[in-house]
């Protein structure tokens, strides 16, 4: 299914930016047969949805909702065209539609666990921590998800954000031995095991971090919180010029210039 291609447009935490609002309202010249006339009804809406995600993929959110637009009027109850127009909106901050398109796609497969994922992570991202909670788990609960770690990071980060440590510790722990690389949970827990004042822990998850993936300024501020409190300030002041020589303009490196070296 397309919506198996497009899970990763969805998960936590990296949309694609949007230039501010657009008008949606212009149609195509080109002369489109009634439905009744179409050979393929269905079809042909299915390769609308694909045209759409191709152009949602390009930040051609314009082009994008056109097509998805169309497709919905084709075959309104095909769930993917729902979710893809749900990112659409909500990229482009319009979260009252986009929560319905979201809510349209899972009632129109209650079962699937990607709806209940996607749906999840909306909510969550809007607070509605409590609600999201119970979409993960009946995200994670289906057999026939094909990707459950999704759900069970999207579920991490949103037990996070809601002060729910020991869920999102659960959780991440849980996508780790399924994915023993992955790089929002070893980011994750490099930072929870931080804040806990475990910082042995810390610097072991932060260490396996950076064994795939490359540093940033981000990544460099934290080696050095977790290296200071274990008072190496050795790996400190080398993290700490790394940082100025290779990202000298960010918020990071400019924060350093104005505090004292260890």
């Amino acid at each position: 299914m397309l919506l198996n291609r497009i899970a990763a447009v969805v998960l936590c935490l990296h949309l694609l930016a949007c230039g501010g609002k657009q008008d949606f309202s212009r149609q195509e010249t080109r002369y489109n047969e009634p439905v009744e006339r179409r050979p393929d009804a269905k079809q042909a809406a299915k390769t609308l949805t694909s045209l759409g995600q191709a152009y949602l993929s390009k930040g051609q959110l314009d082009l994008a909702m056109d097509k998805l637009q169309r497709s919905l009027k084709l075959d309104p109850k095909y769930p993917d065209t729902h979710t893809v127009i749900a990112i659409v909106y909500e990229q482009i901050g319009k979260m009252a539609e986009a929560e319905t398109h979201y809510r349209q796609a899972y009632k129109l497969s209650p079962n699937a666990g990607l709806s209940a994922n996607n749906l999840g992570r909306f909510l969550c991202s809007q607070q509605r921590y409590a609600d999201a909670e119970k979409l993960f788990v009946k995200a994670i609960e289906d057999p026939f998800y094909k990707t459950p770690e999704t759900a069970r990071v999207n579920r991490a980060v949103c037990a996070r954000k809601s002060g729910n440590i020991a869920v999102a510790t659960e959780q991440f722990r849980e996508v780790l031995a399924e994915k023993p690389e992955d790089p929002i949970a070893l980011w994750s827990m490099a930072e929870l095991s931080l804040t806990a004042g475990d910082y042995m822990r810390a610097r072991a998850f932060y260490e396996r971090w950076l064994g795939g993936n490359e540093q940033n300024p981000e990544s460099l501020d934290l080696g050095m919180r977790i290296e200071s409190k274990l008072g190496n300030d050795t790996q400190v002041t080398q993290y700490r010029k790394l940082l100025i020589e290779r990202f000298p303009d960010s918020a990071q490196a400019t924060g350093q210039r104005l505090e004292p070296s260890p």
